[in-house]
């Protein structure tokens, strides 16, 4: 197969939640854990890391694997997210088509697994969706914006 192919299948397997198969492709040396790959939304030749990936997915077992193997906790996608924002700003429903199903909890433990193993959170955005996944809204506001910029101002 193809090295395209084989990332599709990597990308595929993140989004399912399917960690037997990405620690495959990561043992096999088809991938490491901070691989980049293409994805939907992403498909500039840089791609994007392959946590921030899992965590758009609510993919908290690929998540939390690449978490404790030391994967790089603040790699951007080209759009410039971090695994935290995109953990903070997607909820299970918006992503369960083609992601993990859950108990609506998937997103925000993995938001908790990357803050606890020291994701970067001094950053506006980042501040600004906690707000707004603490409250439950998935659409970050002006005041959300405003509570961000004094949390790291201040």
């Amino acid at each position: 197969s193809s090295h395209a192919e084989d990332l599709t299948r990597l990308r595929i397997a993140i989004e399912m939640d399917d960690l037997s198969s990405v620690k495959g492709f990561i043992a096999s040396g088809a991938a490491n854990i901070n691989s980049r790959i293409q994805a939907p939304g992403y498909m500039e030749p840089v791609g994007a890391p392959i946590l921030a990936l899992a965590a758009r997915a609510g993919s908290v077992k690929v998540a939390q694997y690449l978490i404790d193997s030391k994967a790089d906790l603040n790699a951007r996608t080209p759009v410039d997210e971090t695994a935290l924002m995109l953990a903070s700003f997607f909820n299970d429903d918006q992503y369960s088509e083609i992601g993990a199903f859950g108990d609506n909890k998937l997103h925000e433990q993995i938001a908790f697994a990357l803050i606890d193993a020291g994701a970067d959170i001094e950053n506006i955005l980042n501040e600004a969706a906690l707000k707004a996944a603490k409250e439950n809204r998935t659409v970050i506001g002006a005041r959300d914006l405003d509570y961000g910029l004094e949390k790291v101002v201040m």
